[in-house]
Order: structure tokens, then C-alpha cells, then sequence
């Protein structure tokens, strides 16, 4: 008994064979980028929180032309005049055959073979410095292959690759911890009790009325001194003057002495002699008072 084999068989089998055997495509290119904040303003120019970006493009397994790459801005603002470009080749030339720009933020590059490598660089401005992580922008890539053949494959189109920024460092994350250090401290004074001011309050006001009597005190007692010294001073001449006139005086003088010494009983000189021989006159009449109490009334 022949055993036969289906001819759809025999077509399967060797369409399986042949996709095998059939080599794999290799990864074509490679991309990423490096970025840089200058929160503390280092660089001149520019002159600071510019975000500094590098983003390069190298051919893999294959080498690749007609490359186009195109940034579009989200959260800066991309710089184009800003924008320069190295090219990295382990061959002899140092430049690619044709690279520049063809638009706003757009590149176009020849060819790059395989193992080149091409940077770009711009600067970026962020729109807020209010974000730890901030959206710059993206980048898109077009490209057609060179097969090992030297035959064009169709044109790829990479996704949108996000842009990244870290702004931590910048100047709004700096003042934002300086406030929350100085609520903390404000905070932790408002939770002493009150009443401590008051009493360093009343303390201070105490000190000022005893600074403030004491200076009255003193000025009052300098005024007393004073008054009491003229006082003695002008009795003192007033003495001498009566003493001369005793002197020289006879019995026909005795008249004017009397009346000189009229006149200064009832002149100003006698107001402190007056209050002082009241105030003699009261105490000792107390001191009758009392003494009459403790007789008995006897």
C-alpha cells in the first residue's frame, strides 16, 4: 500500500521550510536622548534655567537615508537658533554627506551607515519652573532602510518619543521649602501659651512706670533741695541784715528794726517756717491727745 501525500501538504511543508531558513531583520536604529536643567544659572551664555537637551540617532544593522526627525514643543519653548549637531563615525569622514534643517525644529539627514551616529542639541525653555517633571516636548523620526541588497525598504515611522525634564532643583521647589520651613516655625511659636507674652508683656510695662516714677522721684527730691537752700540763703542775709542793724542801732532805731522784722514775717520767705511749725505744733498736740488717753482723762 502506497502512502501518498496530499499535495496542499506538500506546500505548507515547504512554505514553513523556506520562512526558517529566511533571515530575520535586524533592528534598523537606535534613538534616545540626555538632558540638562541649569537651575543655579551656571552657564554663559545662556543665562540659566535653560534645559539642555541631546538627542541622538544612530543606524543599527543597516544603513538608513532619507531620515527626517521633527521636535514639537509642550511645556517649553524649544530655542531654534540654539539648535547644533556632532556626527560620530567610525569610518574616515567626519561630516555627514547632507544634514540640515528644513523647517521649524525639523532636520533632514541624507544617510547615516551603519555604526554612525548623529546628535542633535538645542536648548529649551520650561513655560513653568512649577513641576518636578516637566513635558519639553516630542520627537519624531522617518527613515527608509538599505537592505543587505542595496534595495530601499519602505519608510518607517518611529512613534512620538516624550522629552523629559527634571526641575527639581529649580528656583520655585527652593522658595517652596524655604515657606514651608518658616509656616513650621511660625507654627510651633503660635503653640506657646499666651499668657507667657502677657506676662513678659506686663513685666515690660511694670519696668517702664518703676523707670518712669524714679525719674520723677529724683527730679522732685532735686526741686526740694533746691527750694530748701534758697530758703536758707535768704533767711541767712536776712540775719545778717538784721544783726548789722543791731549793732548800730540805739533806741530810735527800734522802730525800723520792728518793722523790718515785720516784713519778712509776712513776706514768702515765711511759708516753710509756717508749714514746718504746723506740722510741729499738730505732732506735739497729738502726742498731748494721746497721752491724755492713756491717764485715763485725768
Amino acid at each position: 500500500m502506497k502512502c501518498r501525500i496530499p499535495l496542499f501538504g506538500i506546500i505548507v511543508l515547504i512554505i514553513g521550510i523556506c520562512l526558517c531558513i529566511s533571515p530575520v531583520a535586524g533592528k534598523y536604529i537606535d534613538s534616545g536622548y540626555t538632558q540638562s536643567f541649569d537651575a543655579a544659572s551656571l552657564t554663559n551664555p545662556p543665562f540659566g534655567e535653560e534645559i539642555a537637551v541631546k538627542f541622538w540617532i544612530a543606524a543599527v544593522d543597516n544603513d538608513i537615508q532619507d531620515i527626517s526627525v521633527a521636535f514639537k514643543e509642550s511645556e517649553a519653548y524649544i530655542d531654534e537658533s540654539s539648535f547644533s549637531y556632532t556626527f560620530d563615525s567610525p569610518n574616515q569622514q567626519n561630516v555627514p554627506l547632507d544634514i540640515r534643517t528644513t523647517g521649524k525644529n525639523t532636520w533632514s539627514i541624507a544617510k547615516i551607515k551603519r555604526g554612525e551616529k548623529v546628535t542633535l542639541t538645542f536648548n529649551a525653555y520650561p513655560k513653568t519652573i512649577r513641576k518636578e517633571k516637566l513635558a519639553i516636548g516630542t520627537a519624531s523620526i522617518v527613515y527608509t532602510p538599505i537592505l543587505d541588497n542595496n534595495q530601499k525598504a519602505n519608510p518607517i515611522s518611529e512613534d512620538l518619543i516624550q522629552l523629559n525634564a527634571g526641575l527639581a532643583d529649580s528656583a520655585w521647589f527652593k522658595y517652596d521649602a524655604l515657606q514651608k520651613k518658616y509656616d513650621a516655625e511660625q507654627k510651633s511659636k503660635a503653640d506657646i501659651p499666651i499668657w507667657n507674652y502677657t506676662l513678659t508683656g506686663i513685666a515690660a510695662v511694670a519696668i517702664i512706670i518703676a523707670i518712669i516714677l524714679f525719674i520723677c522721684l529724683l527730679r522732685t527730691k532735686s526741686q526740694l533741695n533746691k527750694e530748701i537752700l534758697q530758703a536758707k540763703t535768704g533767711w541767712k542775709s536776712d540775719l545778717l541784715l538784721i544783726r548789722d542793724k543791731l549793732r548800730e542801732a540805739d533806741e530810735s532805731n527800734i522802730p525800723n528794726i520792728r518793722t523790718t522784722v515785720e516784713e519778712l514775717l509776712i513776706s514768702d520767705r515765711m511759708l516753710v517756717i509756717e508749714t514746718s511749725e504746723k506740722t510741729h505744733d499738730t505732732q506735739e498736740s497729738g502726742k498731748r491727745t494721746e497721752k491724755k488717753g492713756n491717764t485715763g482723762g485725768f
